[in-house]
């Protein structure tokens, strides 16, 4: 790495700060136990995408179950906030991994009763 920072270095006028704290919408902070992973600003994003502003306390209601339909038409936005929870659960919200994985394997055939449910994972963020 310190060869490749001396290189770039002889050629280009760079500002090197060897201590990581944010890579691809993931912030890291060190704390005196360890790190911390968050991602409160991609968050804000999704819960911006999301006309609702009730609360959900967690992330799908009790006794859930989504029914798989045939649907001819293609969703993009629920694909899009299922991708963007999908990165959320990953990086730093373990809590709503099986929800928006649940969530996801609806994605070709989404239905009011899947954005009901989506937008109740939203309101639990």
């Amino acid at each position: 790495m310190n060869d490749l920072i001396d290189k770039l270095n002889s050629r280009l006028k760079i500002k090197w700060d060897m201590e990581v704290n944010r890579i691809v919408d993931l912030n890291i902070e060190k704390t005196n136990h360890g790190y911390k992973f968050y991602q409160s600003e991609l968050i804000q994003k999704v819960t911006n995408l999301s006309p609702s502003k009730i609360t959900a306390l967690s992330p799908l209601p009790h006794n859930f179950q989504l029914k798989s339909e045939k649907s001819t038409q293609f969703d993009k936005e629920y694909l899009k906030r299922i991708g963007i929870l999908l990165y959320i659960a990953q990086g730093s919200r373990p809590d709503i991994a099986y929800a928006v994985n649940y969530m996801a394997r609806f994605a070709m055939c989404a239905t009011t009763e899947h954005w009901t449910a989506l937008e109740h994972l939203i309101a639990y963020l």
